[in-house]
């Protein structure tokens, strides 16, 4: 009987026991969410954005239609209602399109491909705020290439025609450090009507970036061969600046006090300047632009070609997450060598939480563009002091200079001459250098100035005495020693004895 009694107790402890792990299982596994519940989630956040989109599109369709009644009666409008009202017809014609992925069934699946080829193809009001933001930094990277064209034509022009103080006004816009009025006012008058940076007198390939940097080139004109797309782009960039000046007028008209950071950001990004700053440093640039625009002393040309900075480049990215920085710098579009020793980096730099505690630590990124740049420098110069003149003088032969000028000729109209900075570019491209080391040649040769017409008789000239410029090879190592044992040998015999000789 105890022995049973015994056998019974042991027999609830167990199952009590088994009871209470069955029960510690079960909670976990209702903790865990289901996948159904996870997809509905996001199938609520989904509808819950498609939702909001419609009804702010509703919202400014109805506010444009108001203001569209109100231009009809004469009333003018104000700079933030105009705004709306272009944006909202642009949204209205991008919703023809962008209807039919919501109309026909599982066409959904293909928006992704649709938005990738036409990145303006979703109206404004479905764009989230890091969406927009990408967007810009995709819109910057894809005019770098342009912009640094144009830089590159500056500082070779520049290092012919300034002097020392305007050339460090050039270098400082190069290099990303802080513009500040009065030096754009410093090398204002080289971009007038009659300077080398008109926009009538810069060569066709970089009226064609300036196009690109200002934005009037759209994706039909990579159709037309630069000699005819020149001159729509030099009308599309007055036409730019004059559209430019009505929206300063009215930005000075009604102040910059009034203005949201969403309006900076637009108005600093479509005049070209860094965008990626704060409140206050975007309406103080902004002022700087609007007072710079106001000077009759300062052609309006000057300020698409050096924007003024309130910053440098180095504080900028201090105040940008990681994130941020790869996009600024285009870390997507490297190859995956480099992307990753990139990445690594950025890695390493702290983030805006921990920049104002470690100022120092945030600029290590900076530091190694810096090192980049520097080395890039010194290996131009080695090859400028020691194969330049050489590379150069073996380039420029008759055959070459001949091929060289039909194809500058064909990108010209027929009274326009081949400048110097054409020929500088393309011996640049031909030889692997440069167009900054190339000038160096061409300055020597009294041809630095950038827009000084030049000949086919004048390039092989320079080519001959480039040529005749390089050091003769040394002499071969036996014809220095057979002398060297001559010497030994006839020391040898004056030290002998007279017996011996």
């Amino acid at each position: 009987m105890l022995r049973n009694t015994l056998v019974r107790r042991a027999n609830a402890q167990v199952a009590k026991s088994t009871a209470k792990v069955s029960s510690a299982s079960t909670q976990r596994v209702a903790k865990r969410p289901p996948k159904v519940k996870y997809y509905m989630g996001i199938a609520y956040e989904g509808l819950r954005h498609v939702y909001h989109g419609f009804r702010l599109f509703f919202i400014n369709t109805r506010l444009a239609w108001k203001y569209s009644r109100q231009l009809k009666k004469g009333v003018a409008l104000t700079r933030r209602e105009r705004l709306l009202l272009e944006s909202s017809t642009k949204d209205l014609l991008r919703l023809v399109p962008f209807s039919f992925f919501i109309v026909v069934p599982f066409a959904e699946l293909l928006l992704p491909v649709a938005l990738k080829m036409f990145p303006g193809l979703i109206p404004s009001t479905f764009e989230s705020e890091s969406q927009g933001r990408n967007r810009l930094y995709g819109d910057a990277m894809k005019t770098l290439r342009a912009r640094q064209r144009a830089m590159d034509y500056l500082s070779a022009t520049a290092l012919t025609t300034f002097d020392k103080e305007q050339q460090e006004v050039i270098r400082r816009a190069v290099m990303g450090d802080s513009i500040a009025p009065k030096d754009i006012r410093l090398v204002a008058p080289y971009f007038g009507h009659d300077g080398p940076f008109s926009v009538f007198k810069v060569p066709d390939n970089i009226v064609v970036g300036l196009g690109r940097t200002v934005g009037v080139y759209k994706w039909y004109h990579s159709l037309l061969p630069t000699r005819v797309l020149s001159p729509i782009m030099r009308r599309s960039i007055i036409r730019r600046y004059h559209e430019a000046r009505e929206d300063d007028r009215l930005i000075r008209l009604e102040g910059l006090d009034g203005m949201n950071n969403d309006e900076l950001v637009k108005a600093n990004q479509t005049r070209g300047m860094r965008w990626t700053e704060g409140t206050e440093t975007l309406r103080v640039q902004l002022e700087w632009w609007n007072s710079l625009a106001q000077d009759d002393s300062v052609p309006y040309n000057t300020l698409w070609w050096i924007k003024p900075t309130r910053y440098s480049i180095r504080k900028s990215m201090n105040n940008l997450p990681v994130e941020q920085r790869r996009q600024l710098l285009g870390i997507q579009n490297l190859p995956e060598t480099v992307r990753a020793s990139l990445e690594t980096l950025c890695e390493t730099v702290d983030t805006m939480s921990s920049i104002s505690d470690e100022p120092n630590s945030a600029d290590k990124l900076v530091e190694k563009i810096e090192k980049i740049t520097s080395s890039a420098e010194k290996s131009d110069s080695d090859i400028g002091f020691e194969g330049l003149q050489e590379a150069v003088g073996a380039y420029l032969t008759e055959e070459n200079v001949k091929r060289m000028f039909e194809k500058l000729s064909k990108k010209k109209l027929p009274e326009e001459s081949v400048v110097v900075s054409d020929v500088i570019e393309c011996i640049g491209q031909e030889t692997h250098n440069s167009s900054h080391v190339v000038s160096t040649v061409f300055d020597a040769f009294d041809y630095g100035a950038g827009s000084k017409p030049i000949t086919e008789k004048a390039l092989l000239g320079i080519g001959a005495r480039c040529r005749k410029a390089v050091r003769p090879p040394p002499a071969p190592k036996a014809a220095e020693e057979k002398p060297k044992s001559t010497s030994t040998e006839e020391k040898s015999i004056e030290a002998a004895p007279p017996g011996k000789r």
